[in-house]
């Protein structure tokens, strides 16, 4: 076996330079053939400071394994020995940027199927292969690691703990129901209890446990925070006209990964197939996001490819024959880790061909979700996402019918209509990229892009009618399509500075949306289809008469936004927070029977100032005060007679309460 040694000579009292050498051995013993031997451990080291979790800048150029490690022992002034067989012809993309030493070892470790610990009392650390990998050790001296297993889920497990390199909220393993760290409230990576902020996190561990399959049930556990139902769910399916209502208000949009996704009416259908968490910001958020109300936002986190592979299926049955399918596959493309990928599929079949609650109903979901990212070097990635939904779903019109006076009594079961079919289709991609500038300046920008087109047809009973002989039900047709398109795109640039020994965490940014909207429907004109009321045989008597054009609109809304956000750690334990943001609105509309002859209305144009600030004492680790100010601002639609725009709705909230964190961080 070859090792190779990196040591360090600390620095004497005159400040002399470092000193530092190489030495390289082979074991004696050499084979003839080739043999499985265990990889053998190699130790270092590790300086008091490094073992608080201090950050340290490192500037680690794309390369040799070998050679970054070497970097790393210059930087940090520690005893680095490895067993070279482990290294030989692995590269890492680099590192730049401030890292405490677990967070450095865990990038530059990335992909190489390499993993290390610590001892107990942390002055040492073991780079050798992660748990399940064998090494095994050819005639010339070659390396060949096999796959890691799955199934295990000590493998691949980096320093802070976490599986696949992309952080503890991320890995599969983690069964945690508390995450010290959330985005959605600063943008920025932020423990929420030194966050002056109401944000709540529903982990990956508790949407395991509790099977979540829609998103009103992963919300259950947040309070203020409902789903409001729409018409014509069949237990269990995410309905399409669903809507988030957050502390009394009703939202029209939710985020992805901290990006808004408009939803026009209020309608979405969300599939938990690529989700990793729910982050929940109480308040208006105004300040970083724009446009929204001011209850708050919920924002959904997907799931990051991981640089060790995983593989997963999932198979649900439930109450009114609902069953539910799902695939996640993630790991590296490429052998040194460069590209990464992950893909999630899922399909969901509830009440088809029968089980539903109510007679001519079912449901069908069709998800799948690719993910590629390019990790370019130690400074620079590049991820590029697409996600496809289709949702079919079948509405019903509850018909309570009214005869003599008197609610006629009909089964829980009854359909008065046909099988009303609506499939919604939504496709979104996005091109995601990062580069640090050096360890405290960094820029991030998305590109996005959001299709939705939702074709219906619904049979809806109206009001019975004697026919002398029997009762009869009458319904009407009414066909539609709901067509929605967005452009989109938001830069971050985030900094750290300090000032006279108050560090700063700088957020400046910028977002630009253009959304469409179009809508279109028909009626019935002709006599209506009429079904028994007693003894009702689908499909009644057929629709003969003509579909006519009965509603059309067109509206396009522009919206962009500057914001800028400082976030200031003071002395004993203070943390203070300040931002604004200037937001501008666009709105046109028109409205008509068809799409080639509209009437406009007048364009409505609006912009507002809108501050936040907050201040948090953690006077003990396991407990925090904090108070906050906001402000909310948002756009409305339609008209005052005669015909004055309908002005845009302003929020203003403060806020004061005390966060626990208690069992060892296991409760918050």
């Amino acid at each position: 076996m070859a090792f190779k040694i990196k040591r360090n000579k600390d620095k004497d009292r005159s400040g002399s330079a470092r000193m530092s050498s190489a030495l390289a051995a082979c074991a004696a013993g050499a084979c003839a053939i080739a043999m499985v031997t265990p990889a053998s451990k190699a130790q270092a080291s590790i300086a008091p400071e490094e073992r608080s979790g201090a950050l340290k800048a490192y500037r680690v150029p794309p390369g040799s394994i070998a050679a970054a490690l070497n970097d790393l022992a210059d930087a940090n002034e520690l005893h680095v020995v490895f067993d070279a067989r482990l290294t030989q012809g692995m590269r890492t993309p680099g590192l730049s940027g401030q890292y405490s030493l677990r967070g450095a070892l865990d990038r530059l470790l990335a992909g190489t199927r390499l993993s290390y610990t610590l001892s107990d009392n942390g002055r040492t650390v073991s780079i050798v292969l992660a748990q399940n990998d064998t090494a095994t050790q050819s005639d010339a001296g070659a390396v060949a690691l096999p796959e890691v297993s799955a199934t295990a889920a000590a493998g691949g497990v980096t320093g802070d703990g976490s599986f696949g390199g992309a952080g503890p909220g991320q890995d599969p393993f983690n069964t945690t129901y508390v995450l010290e760290d959330a985005t959605t409230g600063t943008k920025t990576d932020t423990p929420i209890m030194d966050t002056p902020l109401n944000v709540q996190v529903i982990t990956q561990q508790v949407l395991r446990d509790q099977q979540v399959i829609t998103l009103d049930q992963a919300l259950q556990n947040v309070s203020g925070v409902t789903v409001s139902q729409g018409p014509g769910g069949t237990g269990g399916t995410q309905n399409a006209y669903n809507a988030i209502v957050l502390r009394g208000f009703a939202t029209n949009n939710y985020f992805r990964d901290g990006f808004r996704v408009d939803t026009g009416d209020g309608g979405f259908s969300q599939q938990m197939a690529n989700v990793a968490s729910v982050e929940v910001l109480k308040g208006p958020a105004a300040v970083l996001y724009g446009l929204g109300e001011p209850g708050g936002i919920v924002n959904i986190i997907t799931k990051e490819p991981l640089n060790t592979p995983y593989f997963a299926a999932t198979q649900q049955i439930g109450s009114f024959a609902n069953f539910r399918t799902t695939f996640d596959a993630t790991g590296p493309v490429t052998q040194d880790g460069a590209f990464l990928y992950r893909m999630n599929m899922s399909y969901q079949n509830n009440g088809a061909p029968s089980g539903a609650p109510v007679d001519l109903t079912h449901a069908q979901d069709i998800f799948i979700a690719p993910v590629l990212k390019w990790n370019v070097d130690g400074a620079n990635w590049v991820k590029l996402e697409a996600q496809y939904d289709e949702n079919r779903s079948a509405n019903v019109w509850p018909f309570a019918p009214l005869y003599n006076g008197v609610f006629v009594p009909i089964p829980r079961s009854r359909n008065y209509g046909e099988y009303s079919p609506d499939t919604l289709k939504t496709l979104f991609a996005a091109l995601t990229w990062k580069h640090e500038f050096d360890q405290d300046w960094s820029v991030k920008q998305q590109l996005a892009y959001r299709r939705t087109e939702d074709t219906a047809r619904y049979t809806v009973p109206a009001f019975l009618e004697d026919s002398g002989s029997e009762l009869l039900v009458n319904r009407f047709l009414i066909p539609s399509l709901l067509t929605q398109t967005t452009y989109s795109t938001n830069v971050d640039i985030t900094g750290h500075i300090d000032t006279f020994g108050v560090k700063h965490t700088l957020l400046l940014g910028g977002d630009v949306y253009r959304t469409t909207f179009g809508n279109q429907s028909w009626f019935d004109n002709g006599p209506f289809s009429q079904i028994s009321l007693w003894n009702p045989i689908h499909p009644g008597t057929p629709f003969v008469g003509p579909v006519l054009p009965s509603y059309a609109s067109d509206n396009t809304q522009f919206t962009s936004g500057l914001y800028l956000q400082d976030q200031i750690k003071l002395p004993y334990n203070f943390y203070a927070m300040a931002g604004a943001r200037y937001q501008y609105i666009r709105q046109t509309s028109a409205t008509g029977t068809i799409p080639a002859d509209l009437t406009a209305s007048p364009t409505q144009t609006a912009s507002a100032l809108t501050p936040r600030f907050g201040l948090l004492w953690r006077p003990e680790s396991w407990v925090s005060f904090y108070a906050n100010y906001s402000e909310g601002f948002g756009p409305n639609s339609g008209l005052i007679y005669p015909g004055t725009p309908v002005p845009p709705t302003g929020a203003r909230e403060g806020e004061a309460g005390v966060k626990l964190e208690l069992f060892e961080g296991k409760c918050r």
